[in-house]
């Protein structure tokens, strides 16, 4: 594996509209001691919006917002919904990226890059009726699709009890500052101010290009690499 043939891919995602998710969320009932209505009232919609921050994370109630890729040693190239790309256009042009750079014997990753990324983009193409790439829906078959997870490169045990490591901690360890913000609030920020969102964007790919470089170098040694070792002269 070469690091050079290894593309960074991250995306963000943002809740559905809010009437969208007044009708897919059940709060559930308020506790037994709210009696006032008005009170009850407040009650679920605090716990609404509580709902509404996770609904970003899944793909029935979250929607791809943006999203970008970095080859090694270029800058990174972001995307994004606005008044020209909807999601659908937006998903479209996802997959004609890995289309493209899969032909040419690329491979992408990411930290928790099949169990988010993904998964999020395939079932969200599903949705809204986008063709998702054939080795894609077959990745549950076997295919990996040339998906990487950093978190089994950076230590592969890790998969037995799932304790996977965050992206930012990873990137740390290996000479990055980390992250410049939450990407929880990525939609919030978003909708306030496009540059510094996409900044964040650019900032996590960095984080993933450093990490893929650092754990697949493309100057690695192979065992068929190795000097000879010398016999030992105990003379």
């Amino acid at each position: 594996m070469n690091a050079k043939k290894i593309i960074a891919l991250d995306i963000e995602t943002a809740p559905l509209p809010k009437d969208v998710l007044m009708r897919v969320i059940q709060v559930g009932n308020a506790p037994a001691n709210y009696k006032d209505p008005e009170k009850i009232a407040q009650w679920k919609r605090r716990e609404f919006d509580k709902l509404v921050d996770k609904a970003a994370l899944d793909p029935t109630t979250g929607e791809l917002l943006a999203f970008g890729y970095q080859l090694q040693g270029e800058q990174p190239m972001v995307f994004s919904q606005d008044d020209l790309i909807n999601e659908e256009k937006l998903l479209e042009l996802l997959w004609d990226t890995h289309r493209h750079y899969s032909m040419q014997g690329y491979g992408f990753a990411g930290v928790n890059f099949n169990g988010f990324d993904v998964y999020f983009a395939k079932i969200r193409s599903h949705i809204l009726g986008v063709k998702v790439p054939l080795e894609i829906c077959n990745k549950a078959y076997g295919n990996q699709a040339g998906c990487y997870e950093l978190s089994d490169w950076w230590f592969p045990f890790q998969r037995e009890n799932h304790n996977r490591i965050s992206l930012d901690k990873m990137a740390k360890a290996l000479g990055h500052a980390g992250k410049n913000g939450d990407g929880a609030l990525f939609y919030k920020v978003f909708a306030e101010n496009k540059t510094e969102a996409m900044d964040y964007l650019r900032n996590d790919l960095g984080m993933t290009r450093l990490c893929i470089d650092k754990l697949c170098p493309e100057d690695s040694v192979g065992f068929t690499d190795t000097p000879e070792l010398l016999p030992i002269n105990d003379a």
